[in-house]
């Protein structure tokens, strides 16, 4: 064995780099999977592509690809990938946009006297809709401070197992997703608390103070 190693190509398993004749040898595999090959500086690009194309009809479970052809393959295949965590990341924020609309919504029934007693004693509809909308944004902050920093951790746990597998990759603080994500939950705190300040809004004084 000539060594182990862990490459970009193989980066699901550990992967043993051996010669065709151990190969053979040892494992009884005579045929090839992945030939990776340089073109000389000197040669015609077009001249090699027609050569290895006519080489490649006659292996039908080979295909031919070039770097640049290959290298926007696997950029469009994460590309991919990165969409459809967006998308679940969308249906997971989705239930906790309702989740904070209905805490609010309960905290605001559950005060409806205290909400009349302040109004009765001066407060406006918009400072009562302030005081709901104030709530919230911290709540949402809160949250989002608290996944946030479970992120960063976790991201930075997994700069080092990709390390301790052979993949030398340097941790950068995810700057711009921090100021995105603290973004959408101050505007989610916003949106959930369109509701009880409406309801708040619309509060009758005198038969809330009889709320019980």
């Amino acid at each position: 064995m000539v060594g182990v190693g862990v490459d970009y190509l193989n980066s699901r398993v550990a992967t043993a780099y051996v010669s065709h004749a151990a190969l053979a040898e040892h494992f009884g595999v005579t045929n090839d999977v992945l030939l990776m090959a340089n073109r000389t500086p000197d040669a015609d690009p077009a001249a090699v592509e027609a050569a290895l194309l006519d080489l490649v009809r006659a292996y039908p479970a080979f295909a031919l690809l070039d770097y640049a052809r290959w290298h926007a393959s696997q950029l469009g295949a994460n590309q991919t990938r990165t969409n459809i965590l967006y998308v679940l990341m969308a249906f997971l924020a989705a239930p906790a946009l309702l989740a904070l609309a209905n805490t609010l919504g309960i905290s605001a029934l559950e005060r409806t006297r205290e909400i009349a007693l302040l109004r009765a004693f001066g407060a406006t509809r918009r400072q009562i809709g302030r005081m709901f909308l104030a709530e919230s944004m911290l709540l949402a902050g809160l949250g989002a401070g608290l996944g946030i920093l479970a992120g960063i951790g976790l991201g930075y746990a997994m700069i080092g197992a990709l390390g301790a597998a052979g993949f030398d990759f340097s941790y950068s603080f995810p700057t711009l997703g921090v100021v995105i994500g603290t973004l959408v939950a101050l505007i989610f705190g916003i949106v959930a608390a369109m509701l009880p300040v409406r309801h708040a809004a619309r509060l009758n004084i005198v038969g809330a103070l009889r709320y019980e």
